[in-house]
């Protein structure tokens, strides 16, 4: 008989509630078989959300779709490790391919792109920034899913309390930025992640940076008015917060 692990469930401010139920596959599983890995032996992440984790945590039966271990696997695949520990990642891809075929996507890119954008609208920008993690190791050189990564480290550093936790975000959008090919990115993300990483750079207290940053990235790319004076008067503050910086 086969039997789940679950981890905490949390919620990404006021967005649904979400968790990770892994589900053991047990030798000659029906289960294992019916999620296309006939011969494995493990545990299958699944991702559950909103009235899904209520009727977990009361007990009742909640139906594992093909829906929530894609998610589950994309959630899973780098987030602290946990694919690691649980399935190995040949299984991991080989279940990806068949479900990005099932789901009608083109490749893994625009296939991680809609996951997690479907999880921010949901679940909020925690969980949809560990799914474009994961993207970025399935998926390395996108541009695409760096931008939408770039806009979500930026909500989260806005919510943050913790200075060092904002700080982090803002470290890691001042390296994404600079990986970024801009004509491989829609025009007006390639805007404001231009603006984002030049507020993050003056929020690190990088001045040194900016200068150079300003010609080589936000100059060339940033042509609307509205954001060009919010850079001017990002400039001008001498302590700015970041709350007045949101677009």
């Amino acid at each position: 008989m086969s039997t789940t692990r679950k981890r905490k469930h949390k919620r990404s401010m006021d967005k649904e509630k979400y968790t990770i139920v892994w589900q053991e596959c047990g030798e000659g599983s029906n289960f294992a078989a019916r999620f296309y890995v006939p011969d494995f032996t493990g545990y299958l992440p699944f991702f559950l959300s909103g009235e899904e984790v209520d009727h977990l945590e009361n007990k009742e039966s909640v139906p594992l779709e093909e829906r929530h271990l894609l998610f589950g696997l994309l959630y899973g695949w780098k987030h602290n490790g946990l694919f690691g520990n649980n399935v190995d990642k040949a299984v991991g891809g080989h279940l990806l391919e068949i479900l990005r075929k099932g789901y009608g996507h083109k490749d893994f890119e625009e296939l991680i792109l809609n996951v997690a954008c479907n999880i921010r609208e949901a679940n909020g920008s925690s969980p949809s920034r560990v799914v474009l993690e994961s993207g970025l190791d399935i998926v390395p050189e996108s541009s695409k899913i760096k931008s939408d990564l770039i806009m979500d480290l930026w909500e989260l550093a806005l919510a943050h309390s913790s200075f060092e936790k904002r700080n982090a975000c803002l470290t890691e959008i001042v390296k994404l930025v600079r990986k970024v090919s801009f004509p491989e990115v829609l025009s007006r993300a390639t805007e404001v992640i231009s603006y984002y990483g030049l507020c993050s750079i003056v929020l690190l207290g990088e001045k040194e940076d900016v200068n150079e940053y300003l010609h080589s990235v936000v100059f060339p790319n940033l042509s609307d008015p509205l954001l060009k004076d919010k850079v001017k008067s990002l400039l001008e503050c001498k302590a700015p917060n970041i709350s007045d910086l949101k677009i």
